[in-house]
């Protein structure tokens, strides 16, 4: 494990345990963010002591909202674990998931339940990946092999699919460049900010953990 890493294991467990172990757990086991998702019960625990009805929320979610803001916590969420500076200390994984959490839970009370559905970035992730799987389940509940995209054709169409489709491969793409010689050669030139670009030797410790793992 990289000394970067091996001070603490919270960066492994987020970005290689959970980040990248959601991937082959929803492709076996269905959206199992869903079902063990902690800020489904925190919400339930506060919806109770702020006495707002859980399932409803205070106001309905407007159908323009669809898939916008898990595509904008992905986002978040890539950026921070490809370009973001200092993204292997603790402080700043915390202060991130706190802030995650916060926004999500009073998504949740203002909307209801349902708010995670399609708010939630790693719940619909696992969604996602779950639509893929080479298994599923006949209408008599028995299991069998499938063609993967014919799963993935029954994911919900709703507002914000395209950019929520775009962030996932964008990062999978930009992870897959961002290590390589050109890359690194073609960036020097561009007049943007290192925190959006990731010039650090911190990416090249992070992706062989990642590598390891």
């Amino acid at each position: 494990i990289s000394p970067i890493v091996g001070r603490n294991p919270l960066p492994y467990a987020v970005y290689a345990l959970f980040w990248v172990g959601i991937v082959p757990l929803s492709l076996l086991f269905g959206p199992v963010w869903r079902r063990v998702n902690p800020l489904r019960p925190l919400h339930a625990l506060l919806a109770g002591v702020t006495r707002i009805p859980a399932d409803r929320g205070l106001v309905s979610l407007p159908r323009w909202v669809g898939y916008w803001p898990a595509a904008l916590s992905l986002l978040s969420f890539v950026w921070l674990e490809l370009a973001a500076p200092d993204r292997d200390s603790v402080t700043v994984l915390l202060l991130y998931l706190g802030c995650y959490a916060a926004v999500q839970l009073s998504a949740a009370l203002l909307f209801g339940a349902r708010w995670f559905a399609t708010g939630d970035g790693f719940e619909v992730y696992s969604s996602v990946v779950a639509t893929m799987s080479p298994l599923g389940r006949r209408d008599d509940g028995h299991l069998v092999v499938r063609n993967p995209l014919d799963g993935a054709a029954t994911f919900g169409a709703a507002p914000g699919i395209v950019v929520l489709i775009a962030v996932l491969l964008g990062s999978t793409f930009f992870d897959t460049v961002s290590g390589s010689p050109q890359w690194a050669g073609a960036i020097q030139s561009v007049p943007a900010p290192a925190t959006l670009l990731d010039r650090s030797e911190e990416r090249r410790v992070g992706k062989e953990c990642r590598s390891r793992w």
